[in-house]
Order: structure tokens, then sequence, then C-alpha cells
């Protein structure tokens, strides 16, 4: 077992690695967080989450946290801060700083807080390394005093691992000749299709892995025979075990065919499990099919469902559907997830518009968020714009945060030398503060330097 010292002194190569390239927290820290959270007896979905993150299964990780911060309890900030590091390893840089925001705006007194405002900084490119490692080693000593009080358990789960490898071990000697099985098939697909197809349907009949059944289900995919699409069609409605049949969706959505898509919207139907009409909605999207998400987002009955479709339509770039649907949707939290989604697909006219004439003031600070998200030189005129005619202080802070979040600190600059109130003075000067930028830091030494 590696004792306390030793983690800190590798904790302390870490945020040295992180000082010199600005990177996001490591996939070693995710892990020695996962097994310190394990030690001290976090909930099932919370490891869940956490193996996710070690294994770099960051989309995964997302769904697993996600889930988690939907859900009242102790772990809601831990859940929300380490999805927002998933997305951000995951490159999805808008969902990462909305995420980070939330913690930050509903869990201020959060032990997650500090973590939460130095991945900010990272996302946004600072170069205060030395900030991000300081917090990054704060955490990491909270890590080892989790680790010291948890020792026994801590041995006890390296016991189980060594037990796992061997038996992974094992198993990927078994594997060794089904692998060579699947390659050959993959070469007889390309050969000869008419024998490739049964031999690959009876391969996924046997007792093989689900990794090695996924494969076969690839090398199948490759075939454009009839009864190759039979064999997907069929997995995609029944497979067993549920794994399989999500790849086999999957797959479906990566060829994106007419009929393919036909079929994964015979699949969505209102009895089909959630994690179907999920995987499907996914697919849809992967085809860049934004009408059945519109139906989708219009006509099933589970919110969760509906805010996924929302969701994709706007990673889809689906601005029309996503005004349609706003013109008819009265769900609070949907009209919410509708006004993330114009963020995503860069709806700035849509957006403006809604922070003008909303009457409900956080749909109004929703709106303003997803000009922030949106980022284009539009949105941030339109932001400025707001700042100057926006009807409470909370709307010029939510402002201020959106201007933050596109590191435009000039427009800030120009709206602190025009701003009278001193409140929102140091409102703009605290959200200085946090970008890298040389005027800024001019502003903010000249006013410690300044005399009383």
């Amino acid at each position: 077992m590696t004792s306390p010292s030793n983690f800190l002194a590798v904790v302390a190569l870490i945020a040295a690695g992180i000082a010199a390239t600005l990177a996001p927290p490591a996939g070693a820290v995710a892990a020695a967080f996962a097994a310190s959270d394990v030690a001290t007896g976090r909930s099932d979905l919370y490891r869940e989450g956490q193996r996710a993150l070690a294994e770099q299964r960051y989309a995964d990780a997302m769904e697993l946290f996600g889930e988690l911060a939907r859900q009242p309890g102790s772990e809601t900030d831990a859940a929300i801060y380490w999805q927002a590091y998933a997305a951000a390893k995951a490159g999805r840089k808008a969902e990462a700083q909305a995420g980070l925001r939330r913690l930050l705006a509903e869990f201020p007194a959060s032990a997650w807080a500090d973590d939460a405002a130095a991945l900010q900084l990272t996302l946004r490119g600072s170069r205060r390394a030395e900030q991000d490692a300081e917090r990054l080693a704060r955490a990491a000593e909270r890590g080892v005093r989790d680790a010291e009080r948890a020792a026994d358990d801590a041995e006890r789960a390296s016991r189980q691992a060594a037990r796992a490898g061997r038996e992974t071990a094992r198993r990927e000697a078994v594997d060794e000749d089904e692998q060579l099985k699947l390659y050959a098939l993959d070469a007889l697909l390309q050969a000869d299709p008419e024998r490739a197809v049964p031999v690959l349907e009876r391969f996924l009949a046997e007792a093989h892995s689900i990794r090695l059944k996924e494969r076969a289900l690839f090398v199948l995919s490759q075939s454009e025979t009839p009864r190759a699409r039979e064999i997907l069609a069929r997995v995609a409605r029944s497979g067993e075990p549920p794994a399989l049949r999500l790849k086999a969706i999957e797959t479906l959505g990566i060829a994106g065919e007419p009929e393919d898509l036909a079929l994964l919207s015979s699949l969505f139907v209102a009895d089909a499990p959630r994690e179907v009409r999920l995987a499907v909605l996914q697919a849809l999207m992967i085809a860049n099919a934004k009408p059945q998400l519109l139906d989708a987002a219009k006509t099933d009955p589970d919110p969760t469902v509906r805010a996924k479709a929302i969701e994709l339509l706007g990673v889809a770039d689906g601005g029309a559907q996503l005004r349609e649907l706003l013109a008819s949707e009265r769900e609070p939290r949907l009209r919410a997830k509708l006004l993330e989604a114009f963020g995503i697909a860069g709806d700035v006219e849509t957006l403006a518009r809604i922070a003008r004439s909303e009457q409900d003031p956080s749909l109004r600070a929703k709106a303003i968020e997803g000009l922030g998200i949106a980022g284009t030189p539009e949105a941030t005129r339109e932001l400025v714009a707001l700042y100057r005619t926006a009807p409470t202080p909370r709307d010029k802070r939510k402002v201020l945060e959106a201007l933050m979040i596109q590191d435009e600190a000039h427009a800030l600059l120009s709206l602190f030398r025009e701003e009278k109130d001193p409140e929102l003075k140091r409102a703009i000067v605290r959200q200085l503060s946090l970008l890298d930028d040389p005027e800024a830091t001019e502003l903010i030494l000249g006013l410690l330097e300044a005399q009383p």
C-alpha cells in the first residue's frame, strides 16, 4: 500500500506538471481521488463515475455524475464538479463552464469551490499555473487525509485490484485467440461477404465477451448485404445483454441510411426502457436526424428524455427546431434546457431577444448565460448592450459573468470605466481578476496602489 507521504510526493509531481503544461488535472489525479472516495464510503453511483474517470471514459462519467447531480444529497456538489471535469476532458468546454458556474452559484461554501475555480482558469487558457497547482495541492492534501483515515480499506481494495488484474490477464489470454478470429472474419468479409455474415451471426450467438461481440457488430456493419442489415436490426430490437443492444443502436446511427433512421424511429416508443430511448436519441444526433429529435423532444412522456433530445438538438445546430419548441414548451425546467441548447447552437439572436423580454428572472439569467456560452463577437456585443439596459443589478452581474466566460477583458474594462455604482465596479474587478490580461492586471495594480 502506498504511504501517505509517498502519495503526497506523487501529487506534488502531478501539480508541478500541471504548472508546466496548464492542462486540466490528469487521469492519475482522478484515479487518486477515486481511491480516496471509495475508501470514505461514497455512493455506488459516485464510485462508478470515478471509475469511468480513471479509465478515461469521459462521456460515461458525465452521464453518471449528471444523474447523481440531479439527486439531492450530500454528494451533489462533488457530482457537479466531476461532471464538469469529465466534460473538460472530453473537449466539451461550454458544458464544463456551465457546470462550474452552477457549482459556484449553488454551493459557494463547497469544499469543491476552489477546485472549480481552478478548472475555470484552466479552461480559459490561463497562465496562472502556480495558483492551479496550489489548489490541486490542497485538494491532494484532503485526499491524503482521507487515505490516512481509511488505510485498511485502501489495502483491502489493493488486494481486490490484484485479484482483478490476475483475472483480467486470464481473460485477455483467452480473448487473444478470439481477436484473431475476428480479424480473420474481417478479412473474409472483404473477400467473401456471403460466407462471412453467417459466421458473424453464429459468433454473436455464442458465449463471447461483450467487447468482442461489439467488435463483431462493427465488422457486420461494414457489410451491405440484406442479411447483415437484418442481423443488426434484430440485435437493436432485442439483443442481449442490453449493452450489446445499445451498441447496435449506436452502429445504426453511424450508418445513417434512411432505412436505419426508420428503424431507430420504430425503437423510440414510450414503453421502451429509458436507456434504449436515450441511446436512440444519441444515434439520431450522430445521424444528424433533426426532425426525429424534434419529435422526441415534443412527445416523449419522460422529461429526462425530452431534455436530452433538446440538448442534442443544440449539439446538432438545430436552431430552427429549438425555436419551434420554444414557442410551445411551457415546462420551466425544459425551457431552461432550451436556453442552454441555444447557447450550444450559437443562436445569439434568439438568446438576446429572450434576455430582453423574458419576465421570469431565472430564465432571463439562463438566456444571458447562453450568450456567454455562444462565445461569438456578436454575442459579446449583445451582452454589452444588455448590461447597459439591464433592469436589475442581478442581471448586470450575470452579464459580467458571461463576459468573463468569454474571456472578454476589453469589454469588461470598458464597462468598468462607464460604471458609477461602487458595488458593480467591484463586481467587474472581481471578474477581471480571473482573466489573464495585461490591461486588466494594470487596472487592478493601479487600484491597489491608489491612495485612500
